[in-house]
Order: C-alpha cells, then sequence, then structure tokens
C-alpha cells in the first residue's frame, strides 16, 4: 500500500468480532491479506474487549515511531509494553461482577418467592373464608325459604282458623236463636 501513497502510511488489519464463533474470515485468510498489503494483523471484539487496548497501542506506538524516524530521532518503546494480563484481570473484574449482580438477582428472585408463597398463603385463607361465607349465605337462605314457607303455613292456617271461628259463630248464632 505504501508504494501508492506519497507520505509514510501506518495502518493495522483488524479482524473485529473474533468473539463470534461463526466466522465470515478465518484467522489464516486475515494474515494473509494483511501480509499481502504490508499491514499488521491483530483480532479484536467491541463485545469483550479483547484486544482493543493493544490494538490503539500498537498503532500509537507505530505513529510516535514513524514521528521520531521522520525526525532523525532514535525511537525506544516505552519500559511497560502492552500487557494482555490487563485484559484478563479486567474481564475477571468483570466477571466477579456478574456474579455479584446474578446473586443479587438470585437474592431477590429468592425475596419475591417468599411474598408470593406468603400472598398464595393468605389467598388461601381468604377462599377458605369466602367458602364458609357462601355455606353460611346457603344456609341463611333456606332458613328463610323455610321461614317464608311458615310464614305461607301459618297465614293458611290462620285463614283455617278464622273460617272455622266463623263457623263456629255462626253455629252458635244459630243455636242462641233457637233457645
Amino acid at each position: 500500500m505504501n508504494k501508492y501513497i506519497e507520505n509514510a502510511f501506518i495502518g493495522i488489519l483488524v479482524g473485529n468480532k473474533c468473539d463470534l464463533g461463526n466466522r465470515e474470515v478465518s484467522e489464516e485468510e486475515g494474515k494473509i491479506l494483511a501480509n499481502a498489503l504490508g499491514l499488521k494483523y491483530i483480532e479484536t471484539s467491541a463485545k469483550t474487549g479483547q484486544n482493543i487496548d493493544k490494538l490503539f497501542y500498537i498503532l500509537t506506538e507505530d505513529i510516535l515511531k514513524m514521528e521520531q524516524e521522520k525526525n532523525n530521532i532514535n525511537y525506544k518503546p516505552p519500559l511497560k509494553i502492552y500487557d494482555e494480563n490487563d485484559f484478563y484481570i479486567n474481564l475477571i473484574n468483570q466477571i466477579k461482577e456478574e456474579k455479584s449482580n446474578n446473586q443479587k438477582l438470585k437474592d431477590k428472585i429468592i425475596e419475591l418467592e417468599k411474598i408470593l408463597n406468603e400472598e398464595k398463603v393468605k389467598n388461601n385463607k381468604l377462599e377458605e373464608k369466602l367458602k364458609k361465607l357462601d355455606e353460611e349465605f346457603k344456609k341463611l337462605n333456606n332458613l328463610e325459604k323455610n321461614l317464608d314457607n311458615n310464614i305461607d303455613s301459618k297465614e293458611s292456617l290462620m285463614k283455617i282458623i278464622l273460617e272455622k271461628d266463623k263457623e263456629i259463630n255462626a253455629k252458635n248464632k244459630i243455636i242462641k236463636i233457637s233457645f
């Protein structure tokens, strides 16, 4: 690529989404293309953060090297070269945080399940009370029907008694008149 560009060119071919199992381009194909283009090659994952820091470190280092070469300065890389362990330490910390969050969620689920069970118990007690009240209501309805029937019977008896009483009074009048 440098032969087509007048000024010095810094570039890195980046294979992204290396965390995915189903790849469009293999790592080997990426390295072959980068070599053909005269570029460095690195695979990254924006999702997991894999090699993102390393990518920018390499790019920055190359830019500094180019600038120092332009100005005829001997380039010495910094004492601490990018350590991939930083990535793994960050990843471990993220996993610990996720586990902590998962435990908090599990604790919340357990708490909600306890509340749900308590509510179910309360609901069952209320249903039992409702059944008892329904039975009492049915008994009261039966008593009311019986009372209505008794009232009807008493009214019928009263009519019969009044009729008999009229008959008796009428007979008594007849008897009095006959004496």
